[in-house]
């Protein structure tokens, strides 16, 4: 009867409550109260969430008015160590394309040996540059090299973007037909591709010169996680591509990179 002064809502993880965090509803114009949780806020943990919500009535009097538990799935951080090798790069490669250098869907071969005339000699001098690259900016190097598979058919084009550009991962290149960046060399292309996935997935500053054309300060953090790539998954509404199984394509050629042999 005396009205509601405020809603808190209690959110933690851990079991000793160490990433504990008290947020302040917001009353919304149907008279309920929303709270938006920040993942950040809890250590980016996963599994079972405690909830709870105290209410303070207008008196001042504060109660608790529920419990519930949430159970919040892991996703796949695009930061971090890597679970594979070059070879295994190499390998998985070659079951895919045993043509590397040759561009089959252009029938007058004008592409054929671009990367060799870029001092790329073969598949483990390209594997070992998106490696070294990966590595330096704290990126997974299983995330990005199955990204630019992805995007390139594994070097195979055929779409917007042609072998020349040295753009692996359709930077630039938009539904509305824009045919993408173009780079210097074939290492330039990866470092603006691995560089475009720290903007989105941390906040930590480039190792390296930035060479990346897309780079957006208001990007930075908005994906952290491989699913937050696609558009319509992201819940800042940023993102990579707008095909809502984007990140779902990228998750299945990495399972099938980690598990193929050395």
């Amino acid at each position: 009867k005396s009205g509601v002064s405020q809603i808190q809502v209690p959110v933690w993880c851990a079991a000793d409550q160490n990433d504990i965090y008290w947020y302040t509803a917001e009353k919304q114009k149907d008279g309920s109260y929303r709270v938006s949780v920040s993942f950040a806020n809890h250590k980016y943990h996963t599994g079972e969430y405690t909830i709870h919500t105290y209410l303070t009535d207008g008196n001042g009097f504060t109660t608790l008015k529920g419990a519930e538990n949430v159970y919040l799935s892991p996703k796949t951080s695009i930061n971090g160590n890597s679970n594979i090798t070059v070879s295994q790069m190499v390998n998985w490669f070659n079951n895919n394309n045993s043509n590397f250098d040759k561009f089959t869907k252009y029938s007058n071969g004008e592409y054929d040996g671009v990367y060799k005339k870029a001092g790329i000699n073969s598949i483990e001098d390209f594997c070992q540059i998106y490696y070294e690259e990966a590595m330096a900016e704290g990126i997974r190097v299983e995330v990005a090299f199955s990204q630019a598979m992805l995007e390139t058919g594994f070097l195979t084009y055929g779409g917007q973007v042609k072998p020349s550009q040295f753009n692996f991962a359709g930077l630039g290149a938009t539904d509305n037909g824009a045919s993408g960046a173009s780079f210097n060399s074939v290492r330039e292309g990866i470092r603006a591709h691995i560089q475009h996935l720290k903007c989105y997935s941390s906040t930590e500053p480039l190792v390296n010169e930035c060479v990346d054309p897309r780079w957006n300060e208001s990007l930075r953090g908005k994906a952290i996680y491989v699913e937050y790539l696609s558009i319509p998954n992201n819940p800042y509404n940023v993102g990579w591509a707008t095909d809502k199984n984007y990140s779902k394509k990228i998750l299945n050629l990495m399972e099938m990179l980690i598990s193929t042999n050395v």
